[in-house]
């Protein structure tokens, strides 16, 4: 009997126990969420953390007790009651801290975010906190106002801010110009006109975004032209309208941009004429520090400004062989007949540049817009070239000296054509007055005998033969050349002998419909055999080219 007493206690005690046990671990209030905690991947104090630059990759992550951790806050400055923030899901990034000044101290401020947040977010966006509720920045302004989007579910779901200082010392900024191929410092031309343009790039531990400006100095390293963060190549030009009247130094315009797109930033004083000259060039960042002083040309090469004089540039696109078809011998050659000429003095005594000297230095790195702006300060240029004409560099800048309405140049063209037949015609009508060239047998001769005339098509243009050569003949080749329809056909070579042996009279000579471009597919070097070259300058420059 006291057994099955006994039993029935314990029977009892164990079912109250299991009832109020029951009752301890279901309740029927809801439990609080149990915010989330943020860590940073550094724990030591402020004062043991050495100085950084400005630019430093952050990590953190963050821990739930009772869910998952969905994204988090980031905010950078002083005082987190004074920051914006930033929504992020990773956890590191790249932050780079806002260093005006040499040294500064900066916070960077985390919280952790839980599954609680059910609002949409987009990773980056920024989130503004307002008497103490979180909004979004609905239209990306970075300024808080009424369209921006109240996250209701945001303070129950952010868990405390942790933070870290960072003590920081600004990097010094560092410039140097461009390079080529072989990692050579592009040095400009030995001698330029009053264009040319320089490039470099600029570069920051801190990150390339706290440049400020360039500043650039000629001759004078102690007077500075400030120039914007994105003036990475620039142009000095200075137009004839100021280097006419000047003969020592000169300011510079500073321009920025391609032909046709240009604009002026600032200007430049201490420009030499016909003279040595050096460029100095230096960085400086938001922080203020200033870049070591850089300069071109560099130690081993100079550079010299030449001041134009003339309104006629002849340029040598001329590769070197020997006798009359010397380099130095064309160029002389066709001084003489200038003098012989009666022109205008300013085109008698022309300025000269040279595509093919000196492997090509004298011919500006830059076509557009350093030589197509050298072109633009002479009114005339006679370019001359041997069976190896540089089309690829005559193409877009004489288009844009002699064809472009915009403009108002004048070109005289004279070049020989090489062996090969292939069509050239692809470089040629971009900027010459002409349909096609020959490529058949019959329109390509090897020699041309010193009898041998060149007789104008249309009246007044002076008739012209080959003039002798140590070996009785100039060896070249011809093209018979087809005008447009708005051009006019001005010379012939009277009946030579086709490679073939057939009896041909090729069209050498077309002007196009505006008297600004005439093409002659004949070195006019080897064509004073009856002394009339100086009348057909005399015809061009004075008749057919008037301004």
């Amino acid at each position: 009997m006291i057994s099955f007493k006994l039993n029935y206690f314990l029977f009892y005690f164990f079912v109250v126990s299991i009832f109020f046990g029951c009752k301890n671990e279901f309740p029927n209030e809801n439990i609080s969420n149990i915010k989330p905690n943020a860590y940073l991947w550094i724990f030591p104090s402020y004062d043991s953390i050495s100085q950084g630059i400005s630019r430093q990759n952050i990590h953190w992550w963050g821990e739930d007790a009772d869910g998952f951790v969905v994204g988090f806050l980031i905010g950078i400055g002083k005082n987190e009651n004074e920051i914006n923030w930033s929504f992020k899901t990773k956890n590191d990034s790249t932050i780079f801290f806002p260093l005006l000044i040499s040294q500064d101290t900066f916070a960077v401020f985390v919280k952790a975010i839980d599954n609680n947040f059910s609002e949409s977010r987009v990773d980056g966006e920024t989130i503004f906190l307002q008497n103490g509720n979180y909004y979004k920045d609905a239209n990306h302004n970075n300024v808080f106002d009424s369209l921006d989007i109240f996250l209701s579910t945001m303070n129950g779901s952010i868990g405390k801010t942790i933070s870290q200082k960072f003590p920081l010392k600004n990097s010094v900024p560092s410039v140097s110009f461009l390079t080529d191929e072989t990692n050579s410092t592009i040095n400009p031309p030995e001698t330029t006109f009053t264009v040319i343009t320089f490039s470099w790039k600029g570069a920051d531990l801190d990150g390339d975004n706290t440049i400020a400006n360039y500043e650039i100095a000629l001759n004078d390293s102690t007077q500075w032209t400030q120039l914007p963060k994105s003036a990475t190549t620039i142009t000095l030009n200075v137009p004839r309208s100021i280097s006419d009247n000047v003969n020592d130094v000169v300011e510079a315009n500073i321009d920025t941009g391609t032909y046709g797109r240009m604009r002026q930033i600032a200007t430049a004083p201490n420009l030499k004429l016909d003279s040595k000259n050096k460029l100095y060039l230096r960085v400086r960042d938001v922080a203020g520090d200033v870049s070591k002083i850089v300069s071109l040309p560099d130690s081993t090469s100079f550079w010299y400004v030449k001041k134009p004089k003339s309104k006629l540039l002849v340029v040598e696109d001329y590769i070197s062989t020997s006798g009359i078809n010397h380099p130095d011998s064309v160029i002389k050659f066709y001084r003489n007949i200038f003098n012989q000429s009666q022109l205008d003095e300013k085109i008698k005594n022309f300025d000269f540049l040279s595509t093919r000297r000196n492997e090509g230095k004298f011919l500006p790195q830059t076509l557009n817009p350093t030589f197509i702006l050298t072109l633009q300060l002479f009114d005339y240029v006679f370019w001359y070239s041997g069976q190896e004409a540089s089309w690829t560099i005559a193409a877009n800048p004489l288009f844009l000296y002699a064809v472009d309405p915009a403009t108002s140049g004048r070109i005289l063209f004279s070049t020989a054509f090489q062996y090969s037949l292939s069509d050239p015609r692809g470089s040629l009508v971009n900027f010459a007055p002409i349909e096609a060239v020959s490529v058949s047998d019959d329109s390509t001769i090897t020699r041309a005998y010193a009898d041998t005339t060149i007789s104008s098509i249309v009246d007044s243009f002076p008739q012209l033969s080959f003039r002798n050569s140590p070996n009785i003949h100039s060896q070249f080749f011809f093209r018979h050349l087809y005008k447009r329809n708005s051009g006019t056909a001005i010379y012939q070579i009277d009946s030579i002998k086709s490679k073939t042996g057939k009896k041909i009279s090729p069209t050498v000579g077309i002007i196009d419909a505006n008297n600004r471009f005439v093409f002659i597919g004949v070195p006019l070097h080897l064509v004073n055999g009856n002394g009339n070259l100086p009348l057909f300058f005399e015809k061009i420059f004075n008749d057919i080219f008037t301004r």
